[in-house]
């Protein structure tokens, strides 16, 4: 079992000040972190497929990430604000995501758009 600050090869490194923002204090091991971390996203899944909720919205997404993490990390549902080893620049993130949800609603109009007139077309 790796302590909880003991870095596995496959994990992002995390700052002080994020380790400062664990909310538990009884978490020690790694294992305990994702087993927490686990318990947050299951119950975020039910809330997310608990009632008709618009999924492409930027207040959805923090929203659902607050609940996957915010009963361990105080950062949850919040924009990224230091550099990691993954992914893009954090200062770019919030427009990555409108870019994100705005392509996704394009693409799902286009998408139904298409299913629509097929589904008016007749073959005699």
């Amino acid at each position: 079992m790796s302590d909880l600050f003991e870095e596995p090869d496959h994990a992002t490194p995390l700052t002080p000040e994020e380790k400062r923002a664990l909310i538990p204090a009884h978490i020690a091991y790694r294992s305990e972190l994702n087993e927490a971390e686990q318990e947050n996203i299951a119950r975020a899944q039910d809330w997310a497929l608990g009632r008709k909720r618009d999924p492409l919205s930027e207040r959805f997404v923090r929203e659902l990430h607050r609940r996957m993490l915010g009963d361990v990390w105080k950062w949850a549902g919040k924009f990224r604000t230091s550099e990691r080893n993954l992914g893009i620049p954090f200062y770019e993130i919030p427009v990555a995501l409108r870019q994100l949800l705005d392509d996704t609603k394009a693409w799902a109009l286009s998408r139904m758009a298409t299913a629509a007139m097929l589904g008016s077309w007749r073959i005699s």
